[in-house]
């Protein structure tokens, strides 16, 4: 059987080559402006960090400058995951912080955000449930 596309199914194709191709979908949305634009570049409202960066600076060249991963763990009981990442605040500057990730046994993440440079939060935490794309944290 041959199958043809209506117009329905082609406009809905197209919406979403065009959401995708902007590369700037948030993921992990929320109120307050947390979520995750781009290539998993983390938004952080109005908060500054203190190393700032570009967007296309690379981590590695830099990770000398932020506080270890001993350090920013430290304090949190069930981090699965801590890497340094980018940030970027409402008015487009960019900033070295620590995504750390804890997980419980439902899959549900919590996300904290620290400042890489003094280990002090940037945002509230929030959490993504298990097969979602999450919601902020209450």
């Amino acid at each position: 059987m041959h199958k043809i596309l209506t117009p329905a199914t082609m406009l809905s194709i197209l919406a979403t080559v065009a959401l995708v191709g902007t590369g700037t979908v948030a993921f992990a949305g929320g109120g307050d402006n947390v979520h995750y634009i781009g290539y998993w570049t983390i938004s952080i409202g109005n908060a500054t960090g203190t190393i700032e960066i570009s967007e296309n600076t690379n981590i590695e060249s830099i990770r000398d400058q932020a506080i270890t991963k001993e350090e920013a763990t430290d304090g949190y009981d069930n981090i699965t995951n801590a890497k340094l990442t980018k940030a970027v605040n409402d008015s487009e500057q960019y900033f070295l912080v620590w995504k750390l990730t804890e997980s419980d046994e439902s899959n549900t993440k919590t996300i904290h955000v620290l400042d890489a440079g003094t280990g002090d939060p940037l945002i509230e935490p929030f959490t993504k449930q298990g097969g979602t794309c999450g919601e902020k944290k209450s």
